[in-house]
This record gives structure tokens, sequence and C-alpha cells, in this order.
């Protein structure tokens, strides 16, 4: 009878409600579709219950299979995120080439009133790697964009140094440095392409045992050839 709701234990979705000590407050079973709500019963009861919400769709599940919800639809997809006046510096390295770059200012502002604040933002980019000249700066803010805000498409997981490495995320991996007005610098890797996933690829902030997959064009919006980056 169960089964004809998609409320059996093996064909429902679980939804399980725990307190900040791990207890179990609620554990509610989600069926099959019905209307614009869907059938629903509590666990360890054989009652099944019309709902006039829609658990299925706030989880990420659409049409008329019920599968496993996507994990990306209940995590925040953030892997990386500074702003973008936090920035001093940046650093590229990959296996075609090297680029240094960092933000000359007008007026290098020593107190953090408004009309410092204001002037931080007046500032030209040098590039120091392969050599030295002002950069164009529209290119320079599009690399400085796509490094300060990364969201990724999944989280892979936590992995193993080891892991990491199969992963291109070892020695051999892309790599950018950002650093920041305090003087500390991040850290970012950028691997290989995901199994079974088109365009995507690893990626890890240093120091972090979460791996991620971004989209491919991120990483090619950021490793640009020096040329690009000398004015018109």
């Amino acid at each position: 009878m169960l089964a004809d709701y998609s409320l059996d234990d093996s064909t429902a979705v679980h939804l399980i409600i725990k307190d900040e000590s791990g207890a179990e407050i609620l554990h509610l079973l989600v069926g099959e579709r019905s209307g614009s709500g869907g059938f629903v019963r509590r666990a360890g009861s054989a009652q099944a219950l019309r709902s006039d919400k829609n658990f299925l769709s706030d989880f990420g599940v659409w049409g008329e299979t019920i599968s496993a919800p996507p994990r990306s639809q209940w995590i925040d997809l953030v892997a990386y995120k500074v702003e973008r006046d936090d920035v001093r510096g940046i650093e590229l390295s990959w296996a075609d080439g090297h680029l240094a770059m960092g933000k000359e200012f007008e007026a290098e502002p020593a107190t953090a009133d408004s009309a410092a604040a204001a002037a931080a933002k007046d500032y030209e980019w040098r590039v120091s790697v392969p050599s030295s000249f002002l950069a164009k700066k529209t290119t320079a803010d599009g690399i400085l964009g796509s490094l300060t805000n990364i969201r990724a498409r999944d989280a892979v997981g936590v992995v193993t140094e080891e892991e990491a490495g199969v992963r291109g995320l070892g020695e051999g991996a892309d790599r950018a440095s950002i650093r920041l007005t305090d003087g500390s610098v991040r850290t970012l890797r950028f691997g290989g392409e995901v199994e079974g996933a088109d365009d995507q690829i690893y990626f890890q902030v240093d120091g972090e045992a979460l791996v991620w997959s971004l989209p491919k064009y991120l990483r090619d919006n950021i490793f640009k050839n020096p040329d690009d980056l000398k004015p018109d």
C-alpha cells in the first residue's frame, strides 16, 4: 500500500531534522506528488497523508521519477571569496607561463576614512613578471574579478594529499596566489578535468582539504598570456 504512494522505506525521500546535538527531532518520508503537494508519512507510522507542500521541488527533485536530490541544492557553492579592494597583487603560475602583477595607487591611504577609501580605488596594474609594464586595466581587472568570487559547480569532497595529486592539484597544478592588504597570501589551485563531467576542473584552496569542481572557462578567464595585458 505505501509503495503505491512511493512512501515505503526504499522509495521515499527521507527528511530527517536534527537539533544542534545531533539528536533526531523529526523523520519524515516524502513520496510522490499529488497536485500542488504530495504524500508524506512519519517514520514508524503506516498512515499516508497528503500535504499541500511540494517538498520534492524544494529538494531540487523534478519530473515524475523520484531520485536522489542533488547535493549542490543544499550547499554554499562559493569556493573562494575576498573583497576586490583587499587585493594588492596577483601571481599566476601555469605550465606555459608565469605572470605577476600588482596595484599601483595614486595615493595609498594611511587611514580608513571615506576620502582615503576613495583614493584606494584609483590604481593601475603593473606587471613585473615576465617583464615590467603598465597593464591594460580592463583585462587585469577581469582577472581580479574572476579570482575574488569563485563559485563552484559542486563540492567533490574532502580528499587526502595523495588524492589531490591524482586530481592534478599537486605540484603540477596551475596556481593563482593573491596578496592581500594585511600582507597575507592565499594560493588557489586549479587541477585536472573532472571525470564524467563536461568542461569541469578540480579546484582547491591551499590549506583546505575540500575539493571543488569548477567550470573550465573560469581557469581560462584567469590564466592569461602576458601579451593579453599589454596596452593596445
